[in-house]
C-alpha cells in the first residue's frame, strides 16, 4: 500500500512541473529578468533549468517501516522547496579575489513537494482498496 501511495505521489508531484504549481494549487514566483538573462538556456519556467534534473528524473520514493517519503536526491531541491535569502549559503571570495555570495539574489520557495486535494483522494481511494481485501 505504501509503495503505490509513494509511487503516485512522486507522478503527482512530477505532473505538477509543466504547470509551474505548488501542491496547493499557488503558481511558482517567477524567474527574476536577471535568472533568464545569465541562463537563457534554461528558459523561463521556473524550475525547470538547463539541466531539466529536477524536473524529469530526481523525484523518488521509498517505504521506510510504516512510513513513505517522497523527495528529491537533486542539489537544488532544498532551496526550491525553502527558498533561500541573498549570502545564505556561502560568502567568500571569488576566484579573482572579489567579495561574492550565492545566492546573489533572494530565491523564492517554490514549493513542489507535498499533497495536493486531489493527491489526498488518491491515497484514501489506495488505502481503501487495501482494506477492502
Amino acid at each position: 500500500m505504501l509503495l503505490k501511495i509513494g509511487e503516485e505521489l512522486a507522478d503527482s508531484t512530477m505532473r505538477r512541473f509543466p504547470q509551474g504549481r505548488a501542491p496547493d494549487g499557488t503558481p511558482w514566483a517567477p524567474k527574476s529578468d536577471v535568472t533568464v538573462a545569465n541562463h537563457p538556456r534554461g528558459g523561463k519556467r521556473p524550475l525547470i533549468g538547463e539541466s531539466k534534473v529536477l524536473s524529469t528524473a530526481s523525484i523518488s520514493h521509498d517505504v521506510q517501516g510504516n512510513t513513505v517519503v517522497v523527495g528529491s536526491n537533486a542539489i537544488q531541491a532544498a532551496v526550491m522547496q525553502f527558498g533561500a535569502p541573498a549570502g545564505s549559503l556561502w560568502r567568500g571570495k571569488d576566484k579573482r579575489g572579489r567579495n561574492a555570495m550565492a545566492p546573489w539574489g533572494d530565491i523564492p520557495a517554490r514549493p513542489f513537494l507535498g499533497v495536493s486535494a486531489e493527491d489526498e483522494q488518491t491515497i484514501l481511494a489506495i488505502v481503501q482498496d487495501y482494506l477492502a481485501f
